[in-house]
């Protein structure tokens, strides 16, 4: 089993969680609403394999905001993204974890999933309550 050592297991990693995320009933057709084609996938696969590649190996290869992001992708769909979205989301992130994957940073990328998760729900749910000064 791989163990999230390179930067080629994690784009592995990112490929066969988004396989099983494209495909989900739940969170399925928000991914494909807000990403579109086959050309933002890719694209989105390196940014998120650059933002794994910086969390789990400590290489500076992520720029950008996800918390913004993620608040876009909420107003986008309709404000309905909430909490069973994101257990939806840790359930496919644990288990393609699970399947391919073993050692110390398995437990450090569910971990910092979980935390993210938590934090982006809160910055959503932040985000709505925000209303623009006129």
């Amino acid at each position: 089993m791989k163990k999230l050592d390179t930067r080629e297991e994690i784009d592995f990693l990112v490929r066969q969680f988004y396989k099983a995320v494209r495909t989900d009933s739940l969170i399925g057709p928000i991914f494909n609403e807000v990403i579109g084609s086959e050309e933002n996938w890719e694209k989105h696969f390196d940014k998120l394999t650059d933002f794994w590649v910086t969390n789990l190996l400590n290489q500076v290869a992520y720029k950008g905001s996800p918390i913004v992001a993620h608040q876009k992708a909420d107003k986008e769909t309709g404000e309905k993204i909430e909490q069973n979205y994101f257990d939806r989301w840790m359930e496919l992130w644990y288990a393609t974890l699970d399947e391919h994957f073993e050692g110390d940073k398995v437990h450090r990328a569910k971990q910092n999933a979980q935390n993210i998760a938590t934090f982006m729900l809160l910055k959503i749910k932040m985000a709505r309550q925000t209303k623009p000064i006129a």
